[in-house]
């Protein structure tokens, strides 16, 4: 006969919790997803999603942001290192990224992001449309940069949210890995 502890109703897990296990169920039945996005919200919001793939989304989520980010505000839009250093100095970041993204030419830019799982974890590959950069330089933070206001995205990327992360020689491809892949729940 069993005892009032184990007929007694089991707590249900928070929501969020419950919608975290879901989601990671739901991705483990992903084969390969393409993205396109164009706007710097676009971005954020897809970071944050493709992050919650991973057994540690917080770990994901910054350094998968900052990449996107770079390839809507460099490769898509144009916008150079010293120029992003001046408009973040005078206030006008944001509203130089909006008339950017408005100007003809710029309206049907957009960088591609693809998500691969296979055996030895998650592959993310970002395309932009821009002509690259020597991107050598930004895989460590160096010392003559470490009190600027941008320009850490990558090294940081590179150090913290992922397993391994390469350029193409242009400079408009990065792809990244996670060997940290949560298991299949089946």
């Amino acid at each position: 006969m069993p005892t009032p502890a184990q007929t007694a109703p089991q707590p249900n897990p928070p929501p969020h919790a419950a919608a975290h296990i879901d989601m990671q169920s739901g991705f483990a039945l992903m084969d390969t997803c393409k993205f396109r996005i164009r706007t710097i919200t676009e971005a954020a919001a897809l970071a944050r999603f493709a992050a919650a793939m991973f057994r540690d989304p917080q770990r994901i989520a910054p350094g998968l942001e900052a990449l996107m980010l770079n390839a809507i505000e460099h490769g898509c839009l144009g916008i150079g290192h010293d120029l992003k250093t001046r408009l973040l100095e005078d206030g006008n970041w944001l509203a130089e990224i909006e008339r950017r993204q408005s100007l003809p030419e710029n309206r049907q830019k957009n960088a591609e992001v693809v998500i691969a799982r296979r055996p030895e974890g998650v592959f993310i590959v970002i395309t932009d449309p821009g002509a690259g950069f020597d991107w050598k330089s930004w895989t460590s933070i160096e010392p003559a940069r470490a009190r600027d206001s941008h320009g850490r995205g990558i090294a940081r990327a590179r150090a913290v949210s992922f397993d391994n992360l390469a350029y193409n020689a242009a400079g408009n491809q990065v792809a990244l890995h996670v060997r940290d892949a949560p298991p299949a729940k089946w």
